[in-house]
């Protein structure tokens, strides 16, 4: 949605209808009036009184009848006559079919003068005549038409139609019963000499008619007015080459007032306002002009003529008048899309001083599907000043021909697309996909000062602001994207030569794709061979700022230039800055076709990455992505991590990085420093090796302007390694002016000129009104064919035959047709309203299609009681039996199936029957138009129905109603083993599904989700099904086939609910897998009456209630847990065997992605008082260092080198503030480190947690507690390491032993198999198919050699740490190939670390070798530490107890205290730094003083204070081991338990307690209860019986609920019915006694009987027996016994 404060001060819609006026008052300064038949109009003679105008008159004058009987006089027509019912007048002196015949038309509009106030001035006036011109045999003939002025009076009523106005004569004088001649025959003599018309006339082949307007002299309309109209001679007309028809006043067929003859007159009554100068001179030649259509919502399209006092109500219905070269002006207020524009040079744009929105629903696929779409051949047009908002697909759609033909060579010559058209000052946004689509051959096309939001609207994940495939020469300029889930523009299928230009993007998923990925059939492999995705595209002077991914995303492209960017806060969640990277087209005729990036140039960009953002590069050339034979030029980029400069040696992570991950020698990552040399050397491309570039803070003002002390300034020279220049304006259109170096970025500093406002709301729409959030209207539809037609016609038979029937048949308007042989033919040539009848006792081929409304199939009536069969052959593949879709007007609804069945062939994959995206619903937009205008709504069926079918062997579902369909009733079927569901619906609403039977479904009986709302499901009887019986919900539909428009249009805005509103009734549940009923994330239902039995037998539970997540965006998901939930008067019997036992369960489910909502948090620079003078690393981030290609600076950017205790600290900062969960950012730490100095692995990274400096973190608020639950506070600490017990070689060492091999040598260990034992973890070892380093006499813990585990054992860990590839193997219990006997070791569970990364390497929840899912080896106190005088990270320790809880890096718990001030697993506790370690013994010193700076780790439960060390006798012989005994000085009381941070309380850290307060990461992963506490609030569960046979008292009622969501709960009825999950009306333990043999009635004595209240969602009962009134009591369950 829109955020709060993006646009102020804009005007609201009011007084949208102001200049909707047909009447206008006098007192104007300046008017304009419209004279035509049939209207209203004032009349200022009569003060202004209205007065109905019917004084235009018309004559034709033909030579028809030249004969001496009427004095060699043609005859005259006046109006019109009987005889042309259509009131037409034809012209025609050159006429095709008698050339001896003549027509030519007179016009006047009479009493002009009363309609114009006296001493009004004429400003303009303007002439609409329409023409039926239908353009001949080839509907495209032209005709030039020519018009005069006339200079003599001549007759118009009460004439001798021969001796009156004809073709030789002019008027008939009655006093003398003479006639007046013309100066010559045909009157074309006796016109003005002063001004002439002449134009040519288009043809319109579909339907005729040509509306012109025709520009009239001021001077000639005054003189009309003047007098009285003493001197309107009117107007003559004449068509020369040709014959056409001349629309007269009198026309009454469609439209009167459109099609009349008006005459528009603008005068002024200002006295300063001059009188027109009359015509003197050259005769002034006049054409026709664009006319100018005005649509009103209070205008009609049926009565009106588009006049600005007479508009239409529609754009739809001005866009079929209007003709090349016109302009249709809106005025304010909301207009229906499913807009056609297919004329050319058409101009749509809201009236001068209004605001016009054209809207459309978006959950109407069949005839909502674009706002606007512009059709092939529509070229040059112009859409300006409105909003667009809407549309299943599209806001505008620039539709292509290309598919129109078949091979490829075709498709790229013959191929055309909308082209030449301009975008302005346009709001798009709520569009259902992307806003604007391009496709494949759009041209020339301009889009400049829009502002694009919130697409993708129903999609949700996908949806672009402009998105081009194959499209060229595309400009994009001074726009604003925002809020959007996929990019602002998506250039992609060989789009080329596009300008992105000066555009201000933010908030969407990514800034710009420069290419993507596009099927081969859409591009042009002729002239693009290589399959490239974007050819020569530029962006330049762009600001994209807060992008989850990519800011510009560079993808198999040819030469894209990015120039003065600035990439503000990019790849928030990943990828990087800018990205290069291929796309393989593999399905190409010639095989795989894999495109990588060439001459790719950046130069004056500015990078930059937030401290929010995922580590990561800011520019980065994947594997591929880059053609290493191609110039890579880049120069004067600016690149900067908010958290700070880089340090030097590198460290990843740490600063801005740049990475190539090519092959060949290619590879880097590092700080920019090394950047340049790797492009000078790596690349060979010293030139252009991005010289003059910077690492450092940029230092921008708020609106993006580099402030005086920015290194941006004067940073990039104007001209390129090209020689050519780059840019020369700015991001605010300002020119850079002549320097020779402009500021790297999109803004320069100090340029003349205005700038935007910030945020950029184009200038243009910075006045408009608040955006329309509604649902927009429906489509509206002409009166055209096929309407006319239906409207009238009668309803027809169609007989299908399948062994007399014949297929040899054409189209017949009347349906008189014979048999046919197949449905599928009668389908296609069926009409609206027919039925088609079955013979019975034949198979009928099925795998057709509906594509018509009001459609009947059923069995011949003549056959009854037999029933036609409907077959699908193996070879119907996935194809449905019967399926419906889209077609004319809507394509099909109202349809009905009754009375045959349907048989699918084992193989098929299909559904028996498939209404897909509301095709098939009871009505359509179309259909509910039809009947209203027709006045059919009363009779006309507005419900589909699917009844008294058999379904048998379905191959996927029984029925799919997938997605939108609405109003379709399921009644009398019996659907038996279909493949899937027997019922599946998504989405849609209203249905009915009653009396069916549903025998042997593999899924789920009845599934209706989807957001399906209002059904009733009633009278049912479901067996056998392998999943669920009824599942109000769906597992996880997606929000693209969910009905947006209820979830968030509407006046009442509704839920991501994924069933609302359903009735679930006297149904019978016989015998399943899993849960009767179950609901997932249901709203509003009642689940009342129904017996249940045997369900749950091997899964879920009797009643389940589970959630349905929703992903809302890419960044955004959501779980509606179940609401208003009512389940009364039910029975409930599980089965299975003994384990079955859950009854009744509501679930906890934790979402897919994290929640995360992008902000722009503009830039704050500041100058400091004054600049460093030097050029090193300095941790503040303000220091600079330029990148030079030379080896000195490339030095400074190897890779591998360790950070200090600084950077280690802000690298731990950053994982914690990524926004990722706390525990899934350690999970995915990005650090790495190389081999130490003397070759050896190191254990973790210096920037590992177990490294971590502790000494400055705080002291947890409970740490007293919490040491007392260790040890007391009179204990010391304890070296659980050092000496031994027993001797020689069955000596044992305390402590855990390790052993560092090298696999790589010839004398490494030969890889092993180890056996998880009996009693393991195999679920959570890990595997090595090729096994494992460990050499079979590898040290076990607490145990000699070949010790068996009876006689040692313990923990008997094994720590192996293969220097080869610093992958370090720990396992726990384990036993030796000697001692099992098989060759291989046994152990409880084996774990693998790489100690070389920073990452976790268990999954959440997963333990290892030690009971906090943590590696040993890197805690344990080494000898060889000792002996070197320092140990520098944490030191692993034991205790106790522990709580059910741990703390990253731990990822695993072993609860055996519920105290909350128990330890956790990965707790970190140092010792006081007031502790004085002076006096203690070297060892123990060397010890202590790492307490206190590096604490310990709380890793498993076992002794109090017991820390962990190497076993080995090395602490004996060397005499340190005395030394470690002043370690049990260390009182425990000088510990400290320290606040890391954020716990996990559950195994996958969905729930966490942060400040010692539980609850849900708000950074992690969501989590979503099934019922909200408190549950009485939504579970409205009453007088239910349960029963579980064999074991009634073993019932489980359960919440998986955890705390801070409820408390839970799992147990029996009693204690589910007092914790408020269920009234004390159910009853439990006792057999309801349900008999099936007896119709599933209640034995006699059953609990079931007289136990319930009668309720009013159900007073009958499964057969329809009454229940008897609301009050009383009646028997629970399905069946009245």
């Amino acid at each position: 949605m829109l955020p709060k404060g993006w646009r102020s001060g804009a005007a609201c819609l009011a007084a949208a209808l102001a200049c909707a006026v047909l009447i206008t008052p006098r007192g104007a300064t300046a008017d304009t009036v419209t004279l035509q038949a049939g209207k209203t109009l004032p009349d200022w003679t009569a003060g202004g009184a209205p007065t109905y105008y019917n004084h235009t008159f018309e004559t034709s004058i033909t030579t028809q009848y030249i004969d001496t009987w009427n004095n060699q006089n043609g005859i005259t027509y006046f109006w019109g006559s009987a005889a042309d019912a259509d009131y037409a007048f034809g012209l025609a002196d050159a006429n095709p079919y008698n050339p001896a015949e003549k027509y030519r038309t007179l016009i006047r509009f009479h009493r002009l003068s009363r309609h114009v106030p006296a001493g009004a001035a004429v400003t303009a006036a303007e002439l609409t005549l329409t023409f039926i011109n239908y353009g001949g045999a080839g509907g495209d003939a032209a005709v030039a038409i020519e018009g005069c002025f006339m200079t003599r009076a001549w007759a118009y009523s009460n004439e001798n139609p021969y001796k009156g106005t004809g073709w030789r004569y002019s008027r008939y004088d009655f006093p003398t019963s003479a006639s007046v001649p013309w100066t010559q025959p045909g009157a074309w003599a006796d016109c003005s000499p002063a001004a002439s018309i002449s134009f040519v006339l288009p043809a319109n082949g579909a339907y005729g008619y040509v509306s012109q307007t025709i520009p009239l002299p001021p001077a000639i309309v005054a003189a009309w007015i003047a007098n009285n109209g003493a001197a309107n001679y009117g107007m003559l007309f004449r068509a020369t080459n040709g014959s056409v028809s001349l629309i007269t006043s009198q026309w009454r067929k469609d439209s009167p007032a459109l099609r009349r003859p008006a005459l528009s007159v603008t005068y002024s009554t200002d006295p300063a306002t001059p009188q027109p100068t009359p015509l003197t001179g050259a005769p002034l030649a006049i054409t026709t002009i664009p006319r100018t259509w005005w649509v009103d919502p209070a205008g009609s399209d049926e009565a009106n003529s588009g006049h600005p006092d007479c508009a239409f109500k529609s754009p739809a219905k001005a866009l079929f008048e209007a003709w090349p070269g016109d302009k249709i002006y809106m005025r304010s207020g909301v207009y229906p899309g499913s807009l056609q524009v297919t004329r050319p040079r058409i101009t749509l744009q809201s009236a001068p001083g209004h605001w016009a929105v054209v809207a459309l629903p978006r959950d109407d696929p069949q005839s909502a599907v674009n706002v606007i779409t512009l059709r092939p051949g529509a070229d040059g047009g112009v859409l300006r000043d409105f909003e667009i908002t809407g549309g299943f697909y599209y806001g505008v759609m620039f539709f292509t021909s290309w598919e129109n033909y078949g091979p490829m060579s075709d498709r790229v010559a013959l191929g055309a697309a909308p082209s030449g058209w301009t975008l302005t000052n346009l709001r798009i946004h709520d569009t259902g996909s992307s806003g604007v689509k391009l496709t494949m051959k759009a041209t020339n096309n301009t889009f400049a000062g829009l502002e694009v939001f919130n697409t993708g609207a129903r999609l949700r994940l996908g949806g672009h602001g402009i998105e081009a495939v194959q499209a060229y020469d595309i400009a994009v300029r001074d726009c604003c994207f925002h809020d959007i889930p996929g990019a602002a523009v998506h250039l992609a299928g060989g789009t080329a030569r596009a300008l992105l230009e000066r555009n201000f993007v933010t908030r969407t998923n990514f800034g710009f794709n420069l290419g993507f990925a596009t099927d081969y059939e859409y591009m042009d492999p002729i002239h693009n061979p290589a399959l490239y995705e974007s050819i020569n595209a530029t962006a330049r002077n762009n600001i994209i700022a807060s992008t989850n991914n990519a800011g510009i995303n560079v993808w198999a492209s040819l030469g894209a230039l990015l120039a003065h960017n600035t990439i503000w806060q990019a790849a928030e969640g990943g990828q990087s800055a800018v990205l290069v990277n291929s796309y393989s087209h593999d399905y190409t005729p010639s095989g795989p076709v894999l495109t990588s990036c060439s001459r790719l140039t950046l130069w004056g960009n500015l990078l930059v990455k937030s401290t929010t953002a995922r580590a990561g590069p800011v520019f980065q050339i994947r594997v591929g992505g880059l053609d290493p034979n191609s110039p890579l030029v880049m120069g004067a980029n600016l690149y900067y991590d908010q958290d700070g400069v880089g340090p030097v040696p590198f460290i990843w992570g740490n600063g801005a990085m740049l990475e190539d991950e090519r092959a060949g020698g290619l590879a880097f990552v590092g700080n920019a420093t090394g950047w340049a040399r790797h492009c000078a050397v790596a690349l060979a491309q010293p030139a252009t090796s991005d010289l003059n570039s910077l690492e450092a803070d940029p230092r921008l003002d708020a609106a993006f302007s580099p402030m005086a002390c920015s290194p941006s300034c004067g940073r990039a020279p104007a001209v390129l390694p090209s020689g050519l220049a780059a840019v020369a304006d700015d991001f605010h259109g300002r020119s850079r002016g002549g320097a020779a170096a402009y500021d790297a970025g999109a803004v320069q500093a100090g340029a003349a000129g205005a700038a935007k406002a910030m945020p950029p709301v184009p200038a243009g729409l910075a006045a408009a009104p608040a955006p329309f959030m509604g649902i927009g209207p429906g489509p509206v539809y002409d009166k055209q064919w096929p309407y006319d037609f239906w409207s009238t016609r009668v309803c027809r038979d169609l007989v299908v035959d399948a062994v007399a029937g014949s297929d040899w048949q054409s189209w017949s308007k009347k349906s008189n047709y014979g048999p046919f042989k197949t449905v599928g033919k009668a389908l296609e040539l069926i009409n609206q309203c027919d039925r088609i009848l079955l013979r019975a006792g034949q198979n009928h081929v099925g795998g057709f299609g509906i594509y018509r409304p009001n459609v009947t199939i059923t069995t011949h009536p003549a056959d009854a009681p037999a029933r036609a069969v409907v077959t699908c052959p193996l070879a119907t593949g996935a194809t449905p039996c019967i399926r419906t879709g889209e077609g004319l007007y809507g394509g099909a609804a109202a349809v009905r199936l009754t009375n045959f069945n349907i048989v699918m062939a084992a193989g098929t994959t299909g559904s028996c029957i498939h209404f897909n995206e509301g095709a098939g619903s009871g009505s359509s937009a179309y259909w509910a138009f039809y009947l209203a205008s027709t006045g059919k709504a009363a009779a006309a069926p507005t419900h589909s129905v699917i009844s008294d079918m058999s379904l048998t062997a379905c191959g996927l579902h029984g029925i799919k109603l997938s997605t939108f369909v609405r109003r379709v009733r399921m009644e009398g079927l019996a659907i038996s083993h279909p493949k899937g569901a027997g019922i599946e619906v998504r989405g849609g609403s209203d249905l009915v599904i009653a009396r069916n039977v549903i025998t042997g479904a593999v899924d789920t009986a009845v599934r209706l989700g989807g957001g399906a709302r209002n059904v009733v499901v009633e009278r049912n009887l479901i067996k056998d099904f392998g999943g669920r019986g009824i599942l109000l919900g769906s597992d996880n539909t997606e929000v693209a086939y969910m009905d947006v428009d209820w979830a968030l249009y509407g006046s009442t805005p509704g839920s991501w609910h994924d069933n609302i509103n359903t009735l679930v009734r006297n149904n019978i549940i016989h015998g399943g897998a899993g849960a009767g009923i179950a609901f997932y994330s249901a709203r509003d239902a009642v689940v009342v009456h129904n017996t249940l039995l045997g369900v749950a037998a091997t899964m879920q539970a009797g009643v389940l209630l589970n959630v349905s997540p929703k992903q809302l965006g890419p960044t955004w998901e959501t779980g509606a847990p179940n609401t208003n939930i009512t389940f009364k008067n039910n029975v409930v019997t599980l089965g299975g065997d003994a384990t079955a036992t859950l009854m009744v369960e509501s679930r906890l489910m934790q979402g897919s992605t994290y929640n995360r909502q992008l902000s722009l948090n503009p830039p704050a620079g500041t100058c400091p008082a004054r600049r460093l003078a030097s050029a090193s690393y300095s941790s503040s981030g303000s220091s600079r260092r330029l990148l030079r290609a030379t080896a000195t600076a490339a030095a400074a950017g190897a890779s591998g080198a360790t950070a200090g205790g600084s950077s280690l600290q802000q690298q731990r900062r950053r994982l914690l503030s990524t926004g990722l969960p706390f525990a899934k950012a350690m999970q995915d730490a990005p650090g790495e480190q190389g081999r130490n100095a003397d070759g050896s692995c190191p254990l973790y990274p210096a920037t590992h947690a177990w490294h971590q400096d502790v000494s400055s973190l705080p002291v947890h608020p409970n740490s007293k507690s919490i040491k007392l639950n260790i040890g007391g506070s009179g204990g010391h600490l304890h070296a659980d390491f050092g000496g031994g017990s027993g001797s020689g070689a069955n000596r044992i060492y305390y402590g855990i032993p390790y052993v560092v091999v090298d696999s790589s040598k010839p004398n490494g260990p030969v890889l092993t198999q180890i056996k998880i034992g009996p009693s393991g973890y195999p679920a959570e070892s890990d595997v090595s198919a090729a096994g494992w380093p460990i050499p079979p006499t590898a040290p076990v813990e607490g145990a000699y050699p070949n010790c068996p585990p009876a006689s040692c054992g313990g923990d008997r860990h094994i720590l192996v740490l293969d220097n080869a590839t610093c992958l370090l193997t720990e396992a726990w219990r384990a036993v030796p190939p000697s001692l099992t006997g098989t060759g291989a070791w046994q152990a409880d569970i084996v774990a693998r670390f790489n100690v070389s990364r920073d990452r976790l390497e268990r999954p959440l929840g997963w333990s290892s070798a030690d009971a906090a899912g943590l590696a040993i080896l890197p805690g344990l106190v080494r000898y060889d530490e000792i002996v070197k005088g320092s140990i520098d990270h944490a030191i692993r320790f034991t205790g106790p107890n522990s709580r059910a809880a741990y703390a990253p890096p731990a990822s695993h718990f072993a609860a055996t205290s519920s105290s909350p001030d128990a330890p956790w697993m990965g707790m970190r506790v140092r010792l006081n730094s007031t502790f004085d370690c002076s006096p203690l013994k070297r060892a123990a010193r060397i010890f202590c003083v790492a307490l206190q700076k590096y604490g310990a780790v709380f890793a498993d439960n076992g002794s109090p204070w017991y820390f962990s060390g190497e076993a080995t006798a090395n602490w004996e012989t060397s005499g340190v081991l005395s030394e470690l005994y002043d370690i049990s000085t260390i009182p425990s009381a000088f510990m400290e338990v320290l606040d890391t941070g954020c716990l996990c309380l559950d195994a996958g850290c969905t729930i966490s307690e942060c400040g010692g307060v539980p609850g849900v990461d708000p950074a992690g992963l969501p989590v979503y209860p099934a019922v909200t506490a408190p549950a009485s609030a939504n579970m409205h569960f009453a007088n239910n019986i349960y029963y579980k046979p064999g074991s009634p008292a073993a019932a489980r009622y359960v919440d998986r609920a955890v705390p801070p969501f409820d408390a839970g709960y799992d147990g029996g009825l009693a204690g589910w019915q007092a914790a408020g999950y269920e009234a004390a009306s159910s009853k439990g333990g006792a057999d309801p006694a349900i008999d099936p043999a007896n119709g599933y009635k209640p034995a006699a004595g059953s609990p079931a009987v007289g136990s319930v209240p009668v309720l009013v969602a159900a007073t009958e009962d499964f057969n329809g027996a009454a229940r008897g009134a609301p009050g009383g009591v009646t028997d629970a369950g399905a069946v009245l016994a």
